[in-house]
This record gives structure tokens, sequence and C-alpha cells, in this order.
């Protein structure tokens, strides 16, 4: 179970997950920064070195979050292989 949030190598670019009208999904093994979207559900199965933010949608993660989850209209899933080091909005 992914529960330890170890920092990317060095050298290594994350990049942000960005979605407007449609869902954004993070896939077990990759690590982004920010994941964000509007109109959509968000699902991290992976590691988010930022923060998970839905408007509109739901966040379910199964993977790890460094930062915080926030949900305008939604609902947030904490799966059993799941771990925020954030908080909860």
């Amino acid at each position: 179970a992914p529960t330890v949030a170890t920092a990317p190598a060095p050298g290594v670019r994350l990049e942000d997950v960005l979605t407007f009208g449609g869902d954004a999904h993070v896939p077990a093994g990759r690590d982004v920064r920010e994941v964000v979207t509007m109109g959509g559900d968000a699902r991290v199965e992976g590691r988010a070195f930022g923060n998970v933010v839905t408007m509109g949608g739901d966040a379910d993660v199964a993977g790890v979050v460094v930062g915080d989850v926030v949900t305008m209209g939604g609902d947030i899933r904490i799966r059993p292989t799941g771990v925020v080091h954030g908080q909860l909005q």
C-alpha cells in the first residue's frame, strides 16, 4: 500500500493534471503535482504532491496525496490504500 510520500527523484519535473468538463485520473505508478477538475471527478491511484481539487465532482483517493483534497459540490472518498497528508475540505 502506498503509505509513504517519498519525494520524486531529483530533476524529475512533475506535471499538473487539469480537466474542464471531464474526469481527471492519476493511474498507479504516476507522480503529478496538482490535480484540478471542473465539472468532473478526480481519481488518484498514483501520487499527487500538491492539492487535489474538484469543482462539481467527487474526489476518490486510492493512492497518496501530499497536499489537501478539496471538493466543491462533491464527495471525498479515501480508499483503504489511500493516504492524504493534508486536510480534507
